[in-house]
């Protein structure tokens, strides 16, 4: 949100301070980012927040049979679906502002978490281990949303490939970012 156009507008060339600044932001403007700078945290803390909201609701879709009909069911599904993409989303994003690398598979990135935190104080996972589980949430994001399923203000299965695109591109996965890209271009004028 707000604190993710904040920080790239600071920490990219997006603007100049302007003289009259009395030190807000320059710690992130300048790359002289600390510990104790709060919207590095602040961005950590959203992402996380958000992957932890998806945990709990699946938690509470595999502990409950909300289903009463078939109908209700490839609801149910489509829900899951757009957490296990929303939760691959988030971990994305937090791989893109804290990683070491993007394609170095040994480095370190941040927790990849498939659980309900509490009071949990996870370790960081390689970067291609937290590649490998975006990528398992959204290729079972994809089984569980229908085709069909066009609504553009959730995750779809074309969202799912625009982010599958991203990935390759980051991962400089080129030609899996050209055949994914390409794909969706080629449905919509």
């Amino acid at each position: 949100g707000n604190t993710n156009v904040y920080w790239n507008s600071l920490f990219t060339d997006e603007l100049r301070l302007p003289a009259s600044n009395n030190g807000q932001g320059i710690q992130v403007h300048t790359w002289s980012i600390n510990s104790g700078d709060g919207t590095s945290a602040g961005l950590y803390n959203s992402y996380s927040t958000t992957i932890n909201r998806a945990n709990r609701v699946l938690d509470a879709i595999e502990a409950t049979d909300y289903a009463t009909d078939e109908q209700e069911q490839v609801t149910i599904n489509r829900i899951k679906g757009e957490l296990l993409a929303i939760r691959g989303w988030a971990h994305f994003k937090l791989l893109s502002y804290f990683a070491q690398s993007y394609t170095d598979d040994s480095a370190l990135g941040v927790p990849y978490l498939d659980y309900v935190v509490v009071l949990d104080l996870p370790t960081r996972n390689t970067v291609g281990e937290v590649f490998t589980g975006i990528l398992d949430d959204l290729t079972n994001a994809k089984q569980l949303i229908p085709d069909s399923f066009n609504n553009n203000i959730f995750f779809t299965d074309d969202a799912i490939t625009a982010l599958e695109a991203r990935i390759a591109l980051y991962r400089e996965d080129y030609p899996t970012a050209i055949t994914k890209s390409t794909q969706l271009i080629s449905q919509y004028s």
